[in-house]
């Protein structure tokens, strides 16, 4: 048996109440559902790690902006 912190149950929260407008951002920039669905889990990772202690309110904003970057990357790349 895991026990989950408040942390990973508030990322979960998080990810069911964004993962539609993450995956919107990427798929507008990619073009492609399969590579939009890859890279809006890279942003939720990617985010987590690095803002997991940041205010809530602001996570929305954290993963737009990711979501944004990571699309424009893999495009560039």
């Amino acid at each position: 048996m895991t026990i989950r912190t408040d942390s990973e149950e508030r990322f979960d929260e998080i990810y069911v109440e964004y993962k539609k407008d993450i995956y919107q951002i990427c798929k507008s920039y990619l073009k492609d559902e399969d590579l939009a669905n890859e890279i809006m889990h890279k942003t939720f990772v990617k985010v987590y790690e690095r803002y997991r202690h940041e205010k809530p309110e602001k996570m929305k904003a954290y993963l737009s902006y990711a979501a944004k970057h990571l699309s424009l990357n893999y495009i560039r790349d």
